[in-house]
This record gives C-alpha cells, structure tokens and sequence, in this order.
C-alpha cells in the first residue's frame, strides 16, 4: 500500500511521469531565437492589458522601465531543458561588426558555504532558502463546490470551502500553471502549464493519470467537454485550438489557423450541452468599405464556434470594438457573453443554422469605464457577474439588461486593495462566487437573491511579482519590491519575514530599492504621492523613518525611477522622468541637492531612467535611457560632463559593474552582450544570443556573471572563457533583478514568479 499523502504522490507523479508522445515534436527548432522574437512580439500579461485613465501615465513609464527586464506578459515561459540550449556566438572585438512557495527550510550556518562563489565553484550552486509564497494565477471550483482550487506560480493549493481558515493541501509544481479546470464527473483536474503540456490529475487515486505535450510552446487555455471524455486546448506559439481525447491522450481534433496570430486566443468554452465550442480571440475579417466595391481585410475581435462532430465552424461572432476578456455559455447553450477591455459585455444568440457571420449581438451591457477581466453565468440564475479592472465586481440580470448588484469590497468595515482582478466564478450550487486578483487576495461572496450579497472570506495567501531586490552590506537581511507600492524584508540567517514596507499613497508604482551602505537604510523610489523617493529603516519595525529622527526622508516631488549611492553612502543618485533633471546627485546627512544633470529632450516624449549604477570610485554615474541604445557616463564632479558609450544594435536593457569599477557589463533586446573596459570605454568582448536579458550580476571577483533567462532560469558565465558554467533552474517564471552578497557567498534572485531566491555553495 502506498503510504505518501495525496499531494506527495501528486507532486512525485507529475515530476517522474515518462512522456508520451501523443503529437510529434517539431525538429530543429531555434529556442533562443524564437524566444527572443516572442518577448519582443507579444506583451507579458500584467501590463499588456490597457488601465484606466487614472493610471495611463503611469502605466506608460512602467512599461518604457521594464520593457527590457519583461521582454513583454505577466506573465509569460517554457522551462529551458538543458544548459546546451543556449547558442551563444562569441565574437573577438576585432571582429565585431557594431564597434561603433512556502519558505523552504532555512539551512544552518554549516550548511551554508563561507567561501565566495566563483567562476570554479559555481557549477556546484543550490538553491538555499526561499523567501515569498508565490503569484496566483486562477482558481476553479470543484463539481460538488466542496473545494476550491488555487493555482498559479509554485502550484496547486486546494482549500475546503467548509473551512476556508483551514490549512489547504498544497501540490508543486515545477512550472508555471497558466489554467486549470476539473473535469464535470470530478474525477479529472487538468492543467495546462508552462512547458506547453496539459496535465491530467485523477483526483480520487492521487495519480497523474497522462501528460500530454499539447502545444510547443505555453498551454494557456483549457476547456472539458460536459461528458468529461475530451478537452481542449490552446497555445502560444500557434493559432490553434487543439481537442484531445481524455482516455487516450490522442489528438481527435484541429481547428488551425482561424485566428490572426499566436498569443491571440484570449477564452476557450464548451456549451453546456456539448454540441459546440467557442474560442475568442482576433481573427482577420473581410468587410466590405464603401459603395464603391472597395473592401479590406482586418483583424478584429471575434468568437468562433465549431460544431464538435460534424468539426466545422459554425458561426462567426463580430461587432465588439476592444480586446475579448471573458468567454461564457448560458445554461441552456443559447446564449454566449463575451466581455471586452473597453468595459463592455455582448451576449449573442447562438444556434447551428444561424449565419456564418453575425455582426450584431442580441444585447449589449456597458456599466464601467474600465476594461472588464472576466464573467460566469450563474448556474442556477438568469444572472451573469463581471469583474472589471480597479475591483468592482457586478451582478447583471441577462432578462432585465441591468446591474442588479454591486458587490462590497470590504469586510467589516475595512476596504479591501482588490486592483487588478483578472477572474470570476460562481460556484457549482450559484450560492457562493469568487474573484481573484493577480495582486494577491481572492474574495469570496455569499450571494443573496435578494440583492444584499456579502464578503464571506479573503485568502490572502499570495503576493505579487517581485520585480526589484537589494542586499544589505553586511549580509544581514535581503529587501524586495513589488510594483504595485509594497517591499517586505527578510533576515538571511533565520529566513523570517522582519519588516515590510506599503506606501500610503493609492496608485503608487515602486522602481527601485537600494540599501544605504554600512546601513540598514533602505531608498525606496517611486511613482505616487508627493516625495516621490523615501527613505526606509527596515530595522524599526518596518515603520518609514520619522522626518525629526532622520533628516535624508528625501523630496525629491516627481518620479524616481532609479537610485544609487556611493561606497560609503554619504552620496546619493535619483533618476527620473518628468522633471528638467534627468540624474540629482543628493548629500544624504543633509537631505540636500549637491548636484544634477540636465539632457535635452530633442523629442516629446520623456526619457525614463531604465537602470543606473554609482560606479566604485565614487564619482561616476552610469545609467541607461529608454530613448538610447547607448549607455551614458555622467562625471558627477562636473555636472555637465557625461558621455554617450556606443556599440549596441538595439535597446540596451540593464547594466552591471564589477566590485572593482573595471568592467562593465550590458546587454540589449537582442540579447546581445558587451563587456566593456570602464577606463577606456573600449569593447573586451562582444556576445551575441546569450539567452536573456532582464537582469545581470556580477560575482565579487569579477569572473562570474549571471545573466536572467526568460523562463526563471540563471545562466552563469565564466567572464575569461567566455562559457556557460552551469544555469540554475528553480523560478517557474521570468527572473527581474539578481544581486550577489557584498561577501560573494551568495547569489540573490528575485522573480514574477512571487518568490526571492538565495543561492550558494553547501
């Protein structure tokens, strides 16, 4: 008898489970190449969807700051299979055409290694400690509503709707899950990850029943057919819907190339009588123009639907004016809703002679100036709820064409942050309804006939990408910043969470955390409120340092993109964007200006600062501009003085220097690395499809650089071979900022995937 627990057999299965091979591979594809091309074409999640007018301009700066480290979601991602994927070309400088989850257990003292981490050693790096529970990506309830599955980042957590405060049974995952949804009989839950598969769980055996490799790139969307025997899927890398047969694993069905371009599928669902199938998306339409005969193809927003046996396409559903967000049947397989990014929700009717093309909906609700995320049909009512970006969450009634309720976002009184929900469904009895926001919480309301619904509980297990990190000094404590206005600290000998830091400004977008030198000072720069730069004593308890205890609370009155100080921390840099200043050299004892730089701006759009180094001698300031593909020397002795380094072909993305002040490393959109000589600014090295660049680090002896791949992976390079030594495999999504410990012993990642990651010898 086997005597592991559910989830344990869960997670064994999905991680030893050989591979079938249900659709052949396709041969000799370039990864790396494609990769590159993918993060450049198709926007990560997060900040691909459009906001609200209130947050238009900082939406903006966001995506100009991070559109490198992002590589754009949230995403978002295949786990890379081995170090020989990367198909880095070398090129000599003569040669170079462009000269111009839960916190794992903390390990002791003697589990930790003392000595640095070299370019030698690094082949020998573990992951030590982790810090974060991770991102939620959806939930899903089951068929007899007794639970409610979370998944998203580190896996699946399943909580007993009886006792939402009981502890839930948690199964890893290795990769990223994108979807999931249990089969109608309940004895199926699949899920459709990362890495392109779809996986089928046997809830009542604790077994993976089958994995079936169903996309080559992400599988996104997921959908079970009424009678449990088949499911469909969707990638992407292609423009397909996918069905596969549930029994087998065989592919049974293709509908290929109805849709305008990969990433385009936005909603997959099956009729509640199983007779059709819906994807929505953006497809190439042909209408006509004028009366002249003149007429055009474009791509627009529609749904498809296909008869499943006669595997046709039925209908055509067009007339929305903005993105598809949200795809649901009504109960009695008449009627499809879709909402839309524009705030609106347009229900058809549906039936298997209606025309090939409808451009007219039955009806068409508009309440909300913000773009809608999702909707669900109540199971048991003439009733559709719509969650929309900001958090407001709607009940319409489908006969009356009418809000019917606005449900409260608080409890007790208390508002609850609930900014970006990306998700909603009734429970399987219509009595219950959850919505769920990629920034952590997850709401679920008693719904009352009546029209006085309630909060009945929040799950607050999850946080939100952590996008920015900065280490202490002395090696005590490692920070971390998410963009939406929160840092929390950890101590990097016990693994506890010591402080954390919220802005108390609404709309407030973090950019960058620096620890002060010999300090635990923290500069918290940002967008939001008046300052705009704080500065943070992460050993009081978390609280900002009071004005008449310290005086370098700096105003600094517009947005600081980026800060630095100097190797003592008596000199700090801000950088920003809509200000005469680009970079402002501060005394950080007094609070007071020393300096600053002004370039000018030949065109109308701002320059945001999208990275900046204080170089070790103590004078120089190195720094990127959205605007450039070049990295600028700003001599902070002589205000004027700074200097254009050329040699990149596209955006330069980040930067790192060595603890020494040498050498500089940058990379590009391309992926394209540099290795410059900081006294002369001449080129040491030139290497081309390196695999990633959202973020790079420099080990302290200078002989080691680690580069962040798209897919949660580290590469680590040896700087003098110029050769991959080995690549650290443990984020299930994109890396965005990486430090190594002033002592060399450590290597810190941070991630969307929710979670800081502390690496090092054993």
């Amino acid at each position: 008898m086997n005597n592991q627990s559910f989830e344990e057999q869960i997670t064994n299965a999905m991680r030893n489970i050989p591979e079938p091979n249900p659709v052949q591979e396709s041969a000799a594809r370039a990864a790396f190449l494609a990769e590159a091309r993918h993060m450049r074409e198709h926007p990560y999640r997060l900040w691909q969807r459009p906001h609200s007018r209130k947050w238009m301009i900082a939406a903006a700066a966001i995506l100009i700051f991070l559109i490198g480290g992002f590589a754009l979601s949230v995403q978002n991602i295949r786990q890379a299979n081995s170090d020989a994927t990367v198909q880095a070309e070398v090129i000599p400088p003569d040669n170079n055409p462009s000269l111009h989850q839960n916190l794992t257990p903390t390990p002791t003292q003697e589990q930790i290694g003392v000595s640095p981490i070299t370019a030698e050693n690094a082949a020998q790096l573990v992951e030590l400690q982790r810090f974060g529970t991770g991102t939620m990506n959806g939930a899903v309830w089951s068929p007899d509503g007794k639970e409610l599955a979370l998944y998203g980042a580190l896996g699946i957590w399943f909580y007993d709707t009886s006792d939402f405060d009981a502890t839930p049974r948690f199964v890893e995952s290795d990769t990223y899950i994108n979807d999931a949804a249990y089969s109608p009989d309940g004895s199926l839950l699949a899920i459709a990850t990362n890495d392109g598969s779809v996986n089928l769980l046997e809830t009542n055996t604790s077994t993976l029943k089958m994995k079936i490799q169903a996309h080559q790139g992400r599988a996104l969307h997921l959908a079970f057919s009424p009678d449990s025997q088949i499911i469909a899927s969707t990638g992407d890398e292609d423009k397909s819907v996918r069905v596969w047969s549930v029994e087998t694993g065989r592919e049974l069905i293709v509908f290929s190339d109805f849709f305008a371009n990969p990433m385009s599928i936005e909603a997959l669902s099956f009729s509640l009588d199983g007779k059709t199938l819906a994807a929505a998306g953006m497809k190439d339409i042909y209408t006509p123009v004028d009366r002249e005969g003149f007429s055009r193809w474009s791509v627009q927003p529609a749904v498809l639907v296909w008869d499943i046996e006669q595997k046709n396409l039925v209908t055509t559903l067009i007339g929305m004016d903005e993105r598809i967000s949200g795809l649901a049947y009504s109960n009695d397989s008449k009627q499809i809703a879709a909402s839309t990014w524009n705030g609106s929700i347009y229900i058809w009717n549906i039936a298997k002679n209606s025309a090939a093309i409808q451009n007219k909906p039955l009806i068409s609700l508009r309440d909300s100036v913000n773009q809608l995320n999702g909707i669900d049909y109540s199971p048991t009512e003439d009733i559709l709820a719509s969650v929309s970006f900001g958090g407001q969450v709607q009940l319409w009634s489908i006969a009356d064409q009418e809000t019917t309720e606005i449900l409260p976002i608080e409890l007790d009184g208390e508002p609850i942050r609930f900014d970006n929900p990306v998700g909603v469904e009734f429970s399987p009895d219509g009595q219950k309804l959850a919505a769920w926001d990629l920034n952590g919480p997850v709401i679920i309301w008693n719904i009352s006939p009546t029209g006085d619904s309630t909060v009945a509980t929040i799950i607050r297990a999850f946080n939100d990408p952590f996008t920015m990190i900065s280490a202490s000094s002395d090696g005590s404590r490692v920070a971390a910043g998410t963009q939406i206005g929160y840092v929390a600290v950890w101590d990097l000998q016990t693994g506890e969470l010591t402080a954390n830091w919220s802005s108390d400004e609404p709309n407030t977008f973090l950019y960058d955390i620096q620890f002060k030198p010999n300090s635990p000072l923290l500069a918290i720069g940002s967008q939001g409120g008046e300052k705009g730069l704080d500065i943070w004593d992460t050993s009081n308890s978390g609280q900002e340092v009071p004005d008449y205890l310290n005086p370098t609370t700096i105003s600094i009155g517009y947005i600081a993109a980026q800060v630095g100080f100097n190797q003592d921390g008596s000199q700090m840099v801000s950088a920003g964007a809509f200000s005469e200043d680009v970079l402002t050299l501060w005394d950080v004892a007094s609070g007071e200006p020393r300096g600053s730089l002004n370039i000018p701006n030949s065109s109308d759009r701002f320059y945001l600062i999208s990275d900046l180094i204080f170089s070790p001698d103590n004078k120089t300031v190195i720094f990127l501009q959205t605007e450039n593909r070049a990295l600028l020397a700003w001599d902070s002795t002589h205000p004027e003085d700074y200097r254009l380094v050329e040699g990149h072909s596209g955006y330069v993305t980040t930067i790192a220097i060595t603890a020494d002040g040498t050498m500089l490393a940058s990379i590009d959109m391309e992926q394209n690395l540099i290795l410059w000589d900081t006294a002369t600014w001449q080129e040491k090295a030139y290497v081309k499809n390196i695999g990633g660049n959202s973020a790079l680090a420099f080990s302290q002896d200078g002989g080691l650089l680690a580069i962040a791949g798209y897919e949660g992976e580290i590469y680590l390079w040896n700087i003098n071979t110029q050769s991959l030594v080995t690549t650290l495999h443990g984020h299930t999504t994109q890396v965005a900022d990486m430090v190594f410990t002033q002592d060399g012993t450590r290597l810190i990642s941070s991630s969307f995937d929710g979670t800081v990651r502390v690496w090092g010898l054993q």
